[in-house]
């Protein structure tokens, strides 16, 4: 009885990971960017078909409280961000040290499928894609006369 139960255990260990998100986006005074991430990583099932990942908008830090307030309402009017990759994406990134693959994005209520690069690092899958605002109907967010410029990097890690 004892065998089944770390079986068990372990098969279910093997199948999670860890996913962080982070974007940076350039504004319009020089030298000056928005950088911000989700505030812990969050546990997401590698055998789910499709992967699904919902990031709760609550959870996004910039390090400045009335610019997160913002984003979140303002920006992402509330809206978490929903990320599906189709499983053979994830497995072609898996298996190459430098690809490219098929996301669905939905920001904002609005559905993309982006491309994504990504690559694989030990027990890790990173990657990167530049993303318009625009794309999802988002108004570049400006405040105090400093506007983000419409292209955000977005980077993510997912870790065994």
């Amino acid at each position: 009885m004892k065998l089944i139960f770390s079986t068990i255990v372990l098969t279910q260990i093997s199948y999670a990971a860890m996913f962080e998100l982070t974007f940076k986006a350039e504004t319009t005074m020089p030298g000056v960017e928005v950088t911000g991430k989700f505030e812990s990583p969050l546990a997401i099932n590698l055998e789910e078909k499709p992967l699904k990942v919902t990031l709760p908008i609550s959870k996004l830090v910039t390090g400045m409280e009335i610019r997160d307030q913002h984003m979140r309402e303002e920006v992402f009017a509330n809206q978490d961000i929903k990320i599906k990759i189709d499983q053979e994406n994830l497995k072609q990134c898996a298996q190459s040290s430098n690809s490219e693959m098929k996301t669905q994005l939905t920001l904002r209520g609005v559905d993309k499928i982006v491309s994504t690069q990504c690559r694989k690092s030990g027990e890790s899958h990173q990657g990167s894609l530049i993303l318009n605002l625009k794309d999802f109907n988002i108004t570049p967010p400006s405040k105090f006369g400093v506007a983000v410029k419409e292209t955000v990097l977005i980077e993510f890690n997912v870790t065994r």
